[in-house]
C-alpha cells in the first residue's frame, strides 16, 4: 500500500493506492459505530450513578386514613403520605380501597419513586395481636 500526495488547484489531496473507497468508507463507519456504542454505554453508567436508590418500605401502624392521605406512626413521629390514583393498596395480598383500611392496622408503606411525600404502595395487614396479660 502506498500513500501519495497530489497537489491540485483546490489544495492537496491524498490518494491511497491499493484500497478502494468502499473499504475506506467501511472502516470509517466501523470506527464511528464503535465510538457511538462506547458513548452510549458510558452515558448509561453515568445515569445509573445518578439514579435515586429504590425507596425502602417502612412497616408502621395506621394513625389515620382518608381517601387522599394516610398518617402512620413511625420511629421519629407521625408521617403523612399522599394517596394518589397510582398508589397500589393491598390487604393480605388483595387489592383494596382506602375505605377498607382501618386505624391500628399494620402497614408497609413504600414511598413513591418520584415523589417521596406520596405513597407508591401500601400493603396492609391485621393489627398486631395484643401481648398476653401476665398473671401473678
Amino acid at each position: 500500500m502506498r500513500l501519495e500526495k497530489k497537489l491540485t488547484s483546490k489544495g492537496s489531496r491524498f490518494k491511497i493506492e491499493g484500497m478502494i473507497p468502499r473499504k475506506t468508507l467501511s472502516i470509517i463507519m466501523a470506527v464511528g459505530f464503535c465510538s457511538i456504542a462506547l458513548t452510549h454505554s458510558e452515558a448509561r453508567e453515568r445515569d445509573r450513578a445518578k439514579a435515586k436508590p429504590r425507596p425502602t418500605p417502612i412497616q408502621v401502624t395506621i394513625e389515620s386514613i382518608s381517601n387522599d392521605s394516610i398518617t402512620v406512626n413511625q420511629p421519629g413521629g407521625a408521617k403523612t403520605y399522599k394517596i394518589t390514583r397510582d398508589t397500589e393498596i393491598t390487604y393480605k395480598g388483595n387489592d383494596v380501597s382506602t375505605s377498607q383500611l382501618q386505624t391500628g392496622m399494620t402497614v408497609e408503606v413504600t414511598p413513591d419513586a418520584i415523589d417521596d411525600s406520596a405513597a407508591g404502595m401500601i400493603q396492609a395487614d391485621d393489627p398486631p395481636a395484643a401481648p398476653p396479660k401476665k398473671t401473678k
